[in-house]
């Protein structure tokens, strides 16, 4: 596995709240071999850290903090179009302020990354069938565990299918989505 490829299999890890198994993977470059991607990566890794950090402490409200991420070039560390980037950055920020206790202000960082990724698959129309794929799960994870929308969830997994009819994992997650019937951080988002 290139080191590009491992670094993108980490950053899904963690994002899709995987941590531990990032951890267990995570072999360090080489002091003797510098990597600027592996540079970006870091710095961007550190960039969303203090962001979460000025939140948890108070120095930051979350529509600042997030102000302060769209401004950050390369929020992700990932090398990936713009829009991408932001929604991968933002939903990262958005676990970590949830994992901190800090449900209202995680809100906004996903609100960000959903409207970032559908920006993001809306320019890949008719191109990168792959990539669109990946778009489309990231936003079902969002829409079905953190904003409450289910029913586009389940339409975001049924498009990424017909991308891609032999994925077995999305034939999976579409069964998962089937039996889900309560989002796990806004109720009230699909009501009146």
């Amino acid at each position: 596995m290139n080191t590009t490829t491992m670094k993108r299999f980490l950053f899904v890890c963690v994002l899709s709240g995987f941590s531990q198994l990032a951890a267990q993977t995570a072999t360090p470059a080489p002091a003797a071999q510098p990597n600027t991607d592996s540079n970006s990566f870091t710095v961007a890794i550190e960039a969303r850290k203090a962001i979460v950090e000025s939140v948890i402490q108070g120095k930051a409200v979350a529509a600042a903090a997030l102000v302060s991420l769209q401004l950050t070039s390369n929020p992700s560390g990932l090398p990936v179009d713009s829009d991408s980037d932001l929604g991968f950055a933002a939903s990262d920020v958005g676990f970590r302020l949830l994992g901190a206790h800090k449900p209202v202000e995680a809100m906004v960082f996903f609100v960000a990354a959903e409207a970032s990724l559908t920006k993001a698959l809306n320019g890949t129309a008719g191109q990168d069938a792959h990539q669109a794929v990946q778009l489309l799960r990231q936003l079902a994870f969002l829409r079905s565990q953190f904003l409450g929308k289910l029913a586009q969830a389940r339409a975001d997994i049924d498009a990424a299918i017909k991308l891609a009819p032999d994925n077995a994992d999305l034939a999976k997650i579409r069964a998962d989505l089937q039996q889900l019937s309560q989002p796990q951080l806004n109720p009230n988002a699909n009501k009146g």
